[in-house]
């Protein structure tokens, strides 16, 4: 089975730099005053945006096609395979299906085994 974690992704990936960048800065790097700085700000709205951006990645599929060909001389073709498959999001993690095989469907008892 092929997967993809989609749990954090780019976003965790940037929060963690945003937060450690934070913690860099140590808590001297706060504005007088109580007003917040650029950081807190850009923190508030990554934070904010983050439940929107899994509801979002929920609402994607993505089509793959694999293509293979050995050719010989004068354009012959010895071996090729053309591969369909559609990449979903289920429990958090990108599952990659397939969905056509050299031009014929897939059988669902075929998919859910390899999918296993």
């Amino acid at each position: 089975m092929k997967v993809l974690d989609a749990r954090g992704g780019r976003f965790a990936g940037f929060a963690f730099a945003c937060a450690a960048f934070a913690a860099a800065a140590g808590p001297g790097a706060a504005q007088e005053g109580g007003e917040q700085s650029e950081i807190d700000r850009l923190m508030q709205r990554v934070l904010a945006r983050g439940g929107e951006d899994r509801i979002a990645r929920r609402r994607y599929v993505f089509n793959e096609a694999e293509r293979f060909a050995v050719t010989g001389p004068g354009g012959e073709a010895y071996r090729s395979f053309v591969r369909e498959y559609v990449w979903y999001e289920r429990d958090g993690v990108f599952v990659r299906s397939p969905v056509r095989i050299d031009g014929v469907a897939v059988g669902e008892a075929d998919w859910r085994r390899y999918e296993a």
